[in-house]
């Protein structure tokens, strides 16, 4: 969600095992999106080659509403030592 926040451009690697990791950067290459690139076959004059054909996600937000959302989600946490 930060490359989102920041409207970056990503190469995905998963770290082999992770499901969540690998569903994610599955997820986002076929929606051409971010490149995405296994730990085994890493070449990054490839990556960096191929990072241009995907847009990231162009969604970026104004600081206030990313500010006023985390203020929201801090008041519904309670901290407890």
């Amino acid at each position: 969600m930060d490359l989102a926040a920041l409207g970056k451009k990503a190469i995905f690697i998963p770290t082999p095992g992770q499901t969540e990791q690998e569903y994610l950067a599955d997820y986002f290459y076929k929606k051409k999106i971010y490149f995405k690139m296994d730990q085994k076959e890493f070449d990054l004059k490839v990556a960096l080659k191929n990072v241009e054909k995907y847009n990231g996600l162009d969604h970026t937000y104004e600081l206030s509403v990313l500010k006023l959302r985390i203020q929201n989600l801090f008041s519904m946490v309670s901290f407890k030592r």
